[in-house]
């Protein structure tokens, strides 16, 4: 018994030491968004049919906040929240869209002020002219220059894999899209 308390308390002690050590962060991007062509079926009312259209890459850009140093140094976590608006090529409707993941990345510590980084999200998206929320997952890569203690600015590029989603009058197949961003960031 004295030893399971005393784990416990050394156990305690690491997860409280590294509590302390956690750095909080938040950032902004700003980049450009581009989707492989659209593919889906159309559904009553309208004549049913297969069709395939292109959608226009436009701007994006993001929030994220997160911690730093989760665990083991190196290692974070986030949420964030991307919107992109754009235009359907086959008919010119306009689409918006929240892309909302958790994040993890690990970042490759290094003697230099540049860190790079590889990351996944998963979580969800929704765009204004489908009906529900659907499963959104991404890849992340990137690398970020500390401009001082607490401010650093880089880039990023992401893959997003966006399932089938259904809307009053059609159904898309998944969307595969890519993002490259600049990425400013404050550590508290």
């Amino acid at each position: 018994m004295k030893k399971l308390l005393l784990a416990t308390l050394l156990a305690s002690a690491s997860i409280t030491s590294n509590a302390a050590d956690l750095k909080p962060y938040v950032e902004a991007s700003i980049g450009r968004m581009g989707f492989d062509d659209w593919t889906g079926a159309d559904h009553p009312p309208l004549t049913p049919q297969n069709w395939k259209t292109g959608v226009e890459s436009d701007v994006t850009y993001g929030l994220e906040a997160g911690l730093k140093d989760v665990l083991i140094p190196g290692i974070r976590i986030s949420v964030s929240d991307e919107y992109i608006h754009t235009k359907i090529e086959a008919d010119g409707a306009k689409a918006a869209a929240h892309i909302f993941t958790a994040n993890a990345y690990y970042e490759f510590k290094n003697i230099t002020e540049w860190t790079p980084y590889v990351g996944v999200g998963l979580g969800g998206y929704k765009f204004n002219v489908f009906n529900d929320t659907e499963f959104a997952a991404s890849l992340k890569a990137g690398v970020n220059y500390s401009i001082n203690q607490n401010t650093y600015a880089g880039i990023r590029a992401t893959y997003y894999y966006l399932d089938s989603a259904t809307g009053s009058n059609a159904t898309i197949d998944k969307i595969d899209a890519y993002s490259v961003k600049a990425v400013v960031g404050l550590e508290f």
